[in-house]
């Protein structure tokens, strides 16, 4: 029979004091356990917090321009929006630019369109009115003719 081994001393540290490969060997399953614990740890911290889908909601985009309207009274930014409004539906649908939107071709574009002349005409008028401070007579016009030249 062997004699029990010394306090302090195991088979294991034996064994692995003899063979130089398994020393190798536990170093490195210490060395991969370490940072298998390390990265591990890194992973486990908060989350990236992610930002809800951006949802197309044009009931959202009224209540915005319901907003600018009732709490600032800004009758010029919204003509300005309605005015770009008007100008990518005629760019999109007709191919007008915007530099074209002049009284002098307001027969070509009443062609384009197939509006009236007279409404092609008030609209052209109109659109240097909007680079000052805009009324709410003003305002109100506009959208009107906006948009019965965009929908009807």
């Amino acid at each position: 029979r062997d004699p029990p081994p010394p306090q302090g001393k195991t088979f294991f540290s034996d064994l692995v004091k003899k063979h130089p490969p398994l020393q190798w060997a536990v170093f490195t399953a210490l060395a991969g356990t370490l940072l298998f614990v390390f990265n591990y740890g890194r992973r486990m911290r908060q989350p990236v917090e992610q930002l809800p889908e951006i949802q197309n909601d044009s009931m959202a985009f009224s209540a915005a321009i319901a907003d600018l309207h009732r709490r600032r009274k800004d009758n010029t930014a919204i003509a300005r929006k309605i005015r770009l409004h008007l100008l990518d539906h005629l760019y999109h649908t007709y191919r007008i630019q915007a530099r074209e939107l002049i009284p002098e071709n307001v027969s070509a574009i009443s062609q384009k369109t197939g509006k009236s002349p007279e409404e092609v005409l008030r609209l052209t008028e109109m659109l240097p009115l909007l680079r000052e401070k805009v009324s709410d007579r003003t305002l109100t016009e506009f959208y009107r003719l906006v948009y019965k030249f965009i929908y009807q």
